[in-house]
C-alpha cells in the first residue's frame, strides 16, 4: 500500500527544518495563526525578506526567532523561486532549461572541429545547456540577449551540483549551486570579456552547420558567411574590437560601458534576425560594420575635456612650453606618431588613428607616453 502524499506544510517542514511552533502560527486559522493553506499562499504571504522578520516576532511560541527567521526566508524564497520557474516553463517548455540529445550535440562538435580544428579547455567551453539553447534560437531565428552574468563553462556545468526539492503536487524546484570559484565573475573586464568569449563561440558552434543554399567551393577570397550560419571568424572579430577598445577606454567605469556597449551590439543582432532573412553571421558583420563609431566613443578621445583654467594656469603652461623650447614629442620611442591635438586645449574630437598619449618630455628625453593625462596635466619632471 502506497504511503499517503505528505501535505504542503509537511513538505515545507521537513525541507527546510522549520520548527512545529513557527508551523503552527503559519497554518492555524486567523486570529491565533495566519491562515496559511497552500504553496501559493505561502509564496505571496510577504512582499520582501524584510517583512519575515518583523512577522516572526509575533509568534509568541517561538523562542529562538533568529534562527527561524533565517529558515523561514530560505523557505519563502526558494518556494517563490519554483512557483515562478513553473509558471515560465508552463509557457516556454524545453526551451531554454533542456539539452539537446547526445547525439545532436556531438554532431555539432564535430562539424564545428571539421571546419576550425580547435578547441579550448573547459574553463572556456561553453556548456552544454548553453550550446543547446542558442542552437534553438538560431533555428527559430528568435535569438535572446543572453545576459553574461548567465553564460557557464563547460568547466562551472559539469561541476555544479543540482539539487531536486519537491515541494508538493507538480512544484519542483531545481536549485544549481556553483561555489564561488565557479561563477563566472563579470565585475571587472576581464570577467565580462571572458564570459563574451564563452558566449561568441557557443554562437560559432550552434551556427557550425554550413549554409544550405551553397553553390560553389570555397576559397580563401570568399566571405565565411557565405558557407556557415555563424562563422567563428566573425564572431571572434567582435571580441577583438570589444577588447582592444576596453584597453584604449579612459573613461569613467570602464566595466560598465564595455557591459552597456555590448548588450546594445547584441541587442541589434536580436532586431535584424527578427526583421531580416540574414543568417546570423551575416548579421553580426553587418552591424559589425554600422557600429564601428560606438566602440571609438568621444569619451575615449576626450577623456580629460579642456578645463577652464585660470589665466594664472595657462600663462603658466605656456611659459613652460615656451622656455623649454621643444618641450613637446611628436612620437614615441616606438615610432608611433603622438596626436598633437589630444595635447592641447581643444582636445582630439575623433579616432585620428595617432597616440593619445603625453607628449610632454621628460628627464629621460623622451615622451611621457602616459594614457591618463596631457601634457598640459602632466606632473613628471620636464627636460630642463
Amino acid at each position: 500500500m502506497a504511503a499517503p502524499a505528505k501535505t504542503w506544510d509537511a513538505l515545507l517542514a521537513e525541507e527546510f527544518n522549520l520548527d512545529e511552533h513557527t508551523m503552527s502560527h503559519l497554518r492555524s486559522p486567523y486570529p491565533e495563526g495566519i491562515g496559511v493553506s497552500s504553496h501559493d499562499d505561502f509564496a505571496n504571504l510577504f512582499c520582501s525578506e524584510a517583512e519575515i522578520g518583523d512577522i516572526v516576532k509575533t509568534f509568541d511560541r517561538v523562542e529562538n526567532k533568529l534562527l527561524a527567521t533565517t529558515r523561514l526566508r530560505k523557505a519563502w524564497t526558494s518556494t517563490k523561486a519554483a512557483l515562478a520557474a513553473k509558471e515560465i516553463m508552463a509557457k516556454s517548455p524545453s526551451e531554454e532549461y533542456d539539452v539537446l540529445p547526445s547525439a545532436e550535440l556531438e554532431s555539432l562538435q564535430t562539424i564545428f572541429h571539421k571546419r576550425y580544428k580547435l578547441a579550448w579547455p573547459a574553463d572556456i567551453e561553453p556548456s552544454d545547456l548553453l550550446v543547446s539553447r542558442i542552437t534553438r534560437e538560431i533555428e527559430k531565428r528568435g535569438l535572446s540577449l543572453i545576459s553574461l552574468d548567465s553564460v557557464r563553462t563547460l568547466a562551472h556545468y559539469q561541476q555544479s551540483s543540482r539539487k531536486k526539492i519537491s515541494l508538493g503536487g507538480e512544484v519542483n524546484l531545481m536549485l544549481e549551486e556553483y561555489s564561488s570559484e565557479q561563477a563566472t565573475m563579470t565585475n571587472n573586464v576581464s570577467g565580462i570579456l571572458a564570459a563574451l568569449f564563452t558566449l561568441l563561440v557557443a554562437y560559432a558552434r550552434a551556427g557550425a552547420k554550413p549554409r544550405d543554399d551553397v553553390t560553389k567551393e570555397e576559397t580563401r577570397s570568399d566571405p565565411s558567411t557565405m558557407f556557415v550560419e555563424a562563422p567563428l571568424d566573425v564572431l571572434l572579430r567582435y571580441h577583438s574590437r570589444a577588447a582592444k577598445a576596453a584597453a584604449m577606454y579612459r573613461g569613467p567605469d570602464l566595466a560598465a560601458w564595455l557591459r552597456a556597449t555590448d548588450l546594445e551590439e547584441r541587442r541589434k543582432w536580436i532586431e535584424e534576425m527578427r526583421t531580416s532573412k540574414a543568417t546570423l553571421g551575416e548579421v553580426v558583420q553587418k552591424v559589425y560594420n554600422n557600429r564601428e563609431i560606438f566602440w571609438s566613443p568621444p569619451t575615449v578621445a576626450t577623456a580629460h575635456p579642456p578645463k577652464e583654467d585660470s589665466p594664472s594656469k595657462r600663462q603658466k603652461a605656456e611659459a613652460s612650453s615656451q622656455s623649454t623650447g621643444s618641450a613637446e614629442a611628436t612620437r614615441l620611442r616606438s615610432g608611433d606618431e603622438i596626436c598633437g591635438a589630444f595635447n592641447s586645449r581643444k582636445g582630439c574630437q575623433g579616432n585620428c588613428g595617432k597616440q593619445h598619449v603625453c607628449s610632454r618630455i621628460t628627464r629621460n628625453g623622451r615622451a611621457c607616453g602616459m594614457r591618463n593625462h596631457c601634457s598640459l596635466e602632466c606632473r613628471n619632471p620636464k627636460l630642463s
